[in-house]
């Protein structure tokens, strides 16, 4: 049973739809890079991806840290709990316009541009609420007509691209979108990285605000979106109503 919405066939999807889902990826990807490297820049433990604070709390266990043991599981816990947030506003249904996506978007970036705020006092909440909003991140795009695109962490994008190239070698077939989204998504999150590492060496404060404002603006065209389509719809039944009678 999943617990994303049920997903839909990657062959019937429109060109606009495509393109959507490269824009959405491609942005989302670059943040979720760029806040990783930051952080991981200032705190020394990654915020998007899960392996590496699995790793960071073996260690803190091993060498019996508290301070270490702290902080991983406060990012791990953060991660979870932003994933949950994001099951709370989509669920497993199938998929459906809503405004969840945009309102799920603007938290996010309200949640990155706190984290900023409180990066001065080197504070273990800049770290959680940067871990809560990869989390929510990362399940919001998952869950995008149940694709389950992922965009704060790389593994299992390498791993789908190299079962791509295998389809590709065994049956000689050509690639579908999926495969180039895939090399798209790796490049951006490299790339998001590498900006992030420059902004951050600039102004700490700055750096984590800028992302963080960047998300609640996605989010708050995909609010517009969503009631100016909706208003449409709205406005297009009286007339169809009309016409019927």
């Amino acid at each position: 049973m999943s617990y994303y919405p049920k997903a839909e066939n990657p062959e019937e999807f429109s060109r606009s739809e495509i393109r959507r889902m490269y824009y959405i990826g491609a942005i989302m990807s670059a943040i979720a890079g760029y806040i990783n490297s930051a952080v991981l820049l200032e705190y020394a433990i990654p915020v998007s991806q899960m392996s590496g604070v699995g790793s960071h709390l073996s260690t803190g266990l091993f060498e019996i840290d508290a301070g270490f043991i702290f902080v991983s599981i406060a990012v791990l816990v953060g991660f979870i709990f932003g994933a949950f947030i994001s099951g709370v506003l989509i669920g497993d249904k199938n998929y459906r316009e809503t405004p969840n996506y945009a309102y799920g978007l603007t938290l996010n970036g309200i949640l990155i541009m706190v984290a900023g705020l409180l990066n001065p006092l080197h504070s273990f909440f800049t770290v959680t609420l940067a871990a809560i909003a990869c989390g929510l991140q990362n399940a919001l795009v998952a869950s995008y007509k149940g694709m389950q695109l992922r965009t704060t962490h790389m593994t299992g994008n390498a791993t789908d691209l190299g079962v791509h190239l295998a389809r590709k070698y065994r049956t000689g077939k050509e690639f579908n979108w999926q495969t180039p989204l895939l090399i798209v998504l790796l490049i951006f999150y490299v790339v998001g990285g590498v900006i992030g590492i420059l902004f951050y060496q600039v102004s700490p404060v700055i750096s984590l605000g800028f992302t963080g404002i960047l998300t609640f603006i996605v989010g708050l065209v995909w609010l517009r979106r969503y009631y100016k389509r909706h208003h449409n719809k709205q406005l297009k039944k009286p007339q169809l109503q009309q016409q019927e009678s």
